[in-house]
């Protein structure tokens, strides 16, 4: 129940991201005048790279059921709104910090403290993008270690999303028929042992 709820929003997200698509891919064969610069060319030259597109669809769709079954868990174990805004606190700052990492990425490229960060699960499908779109590589080669590192990358992503999915299902599923007070960090615990 909850991973179907999750996997129609996402397919929802992703009707209107292809809309958006076909917008620009119309303003595009249309030549007009504020896409044919140089600057709005390199944009565009940049996003319709295939390695760029292929791996921004990974991330997103991972990233995305990544953080869904996170917020997932906290409506679950949430009674009131400002309840679950206090959980949610943490979670915004994982989606925040490759935003202020981002103009450290342009200055200090790759180095190894910032790959590391972009194969973390939770900051991947952000930072991982980022450096794609920095670095604009032209193949699917192994042999280029940011290829190799975002593959790492997806499939480190993946297994979180598993593992998530799994873990915030127990939680889930007692969870959301609670009701009154706010679970402990013990009761959750239990639900999520729980067979």
């Amino acid at each position: 129940l909850m991973f179907g709820k999750i996997v129609g929003m996402g397919l929802a997200a992703w009707t209107q991201m292809l809309a958006w698509g076909v917008m620009g891919f119309a303003l595009q064969m249309s030549n007009a005048s504020f896409i044919s610069s140089p600057e709005a060319q390199g944009a565009l030259s940049g996003i319709l790279n295939p390695v760029f597109m292929v791996f921004f669809f990974l991330f997103v769709t991972l990233g995305f059921l990544l953080y869904s079954t996170i917020f997932a868990a906290i409506g679950a174990i949430s009674t009131t709104d400002k309840d679950a805004q206090n959980l949610m606190a943490p979670v915004i700052i994982l989606l925040v910090v490759p935003f202020i990492l981002a103009s450290a990425l342009t200055e200090v490229g790759e180095s190894g403290w910032m790959v590391w960060l972009s194969l973390f699960p939770f900051l991947a499908p952000s930072l991982m993008i980022m450096r794609i779109s920095v670095a604009q590589p032209e193949s699917f080669s192994l042999a280029d270690p940011l290829i190799l590192q975002a593959f790492i990358a997806v499939a480190l992503t993946a297994l979180a999303v598993v593992g998530m999915s799994w873990v915030v299902a127990r939680i889930f599923r007692i969870g959301i028929l609670m009701y009154g007070k706010r679970p402990t960090l013990p009761e959750i615990w239990r639900w999520i042992r729980l067979k």
